[in-house]
């Protein structure tokens, strides 16, 4: 398979062999193989666009055809639902793991951690097809988010800090939703010979202005989350007296749950340094 997703031009080969062994064959065994290593392919890569049309009919009339074994039907059906997720995406980087494969056989998923602006996370179930607009759709559907349209998953990459070197920050990367779950994952699982660890991380990838008419308490939350996050990280600027009133308002969200409470001197120094930008406060507390 790692060969034939190098090579496009035997994709369609591969799809022309397949269909050939299933056609008209009397051993059972080998028609369910055949089409057990269809859905695989189904699953990693689709056709050629001249040649979709009329490999997913001939898959289709396979499924519906009541004289064909019921078993190799099933498998024939599992093969086509793979095709028509693997035409709305790229086609795969990588052949899939001895895990994926176990999963498809056993007709069971993998589950990968999702991670979230406030460090809590999901575990999120993929299989050989799952393309990120895909497991964006059911991490919202697990954290029951409606209005997800404008959300994405990123690769947060952070950086192992060596020593006399100087200080990197954390990286959000944007990933195509095109792009297929399995692949992000096999390069992340190469991030440390590079320096860093990779993790997936689920925030908005724009904000609108039509946000403000979006009521829903899961939407708010997230927004909010990451505006703060990225207003600490110096991405929206603003004047000292504003960061002063926002850290205020954040202190009292956060921390003490409403007004009416006290604060200390080290305390007050130790919000300050949590909720105004760095850039803001200078080398030295005032």
């Amino acid at each position: 398979m790692a060969t034939v997703l190098k090579r496009y031009d035997l994709v369609d080969e591969l799809y022309l062999q397949l269909i050939r062994q299933t056609r008209g064959n009397p051993n059972l065994p080998c028609i369910i193989r055949c089409w057990t290593l269809m859905g695989v392919l189904c699953g990693c890569t689709a056709p050629a666009k001249d040649k979709l049309v009329p490999i997913s009919e001939y898959i289709h009339a396979y499924c519906n055809f009541n004289e064909n074994p019921r078993e190799a039907r099933q498998a024939a059906t599992r093969a086509f639902s793979m095709l028509k997720r693997s035409a709305k995406a790229h086609p795969r980087k990588y052949a899939p793991t001895a895990e994926e494969l176990e999963a498809y056989h056993k007709d069971g998923r993998l589950v990968v951690c999702v991670n979230f602006l406030d460090n809590s996370f999901e575990e999120l179930p993929f299989d050989i097809a799952t393309s990120m607009r895909e497991a964006v759709m059911h991490v919202a559907k697990i954290i029951d988010l409606q209005n997800y349209s404008t959300f994405a998953l990123f690769e947060r990459r952070s950086f192992t800090q060596v020593s006399g070197e100087e200080f990197k920050p954390d990286v959000d990367l944007p990933i195509d939703d095109k792009t297929r779950l399995a692949d992000v994952i096999a390069d992340a699982r190469n991030a440390d010979s590079n320096n860093y660890v990779s993790r997936l991380l689920f925030k908005k990838r724009i904000f609108r202005e039509s946000d403000e008419d979006i009521e829903e308490p899961v939407f708010l939350q997230l927004s909010y989350l990451q505006a703060q996050a990225e207003y600490l990280q110096g991405i929206y600027p603003v004047e000292r007296r504003d960061a002063v009133k926002l850290c205020v308002l954040q202190i009292l969200e956060d921390e003490l749950g409403g007004p009416g409470l006290e604060l200390t001197e080290k305390t007050a120094k130790s919000f300050c340094e949590r909720f105004i930008q760095a850039q803001l406060l200078g080398t030295k507390m005032r």
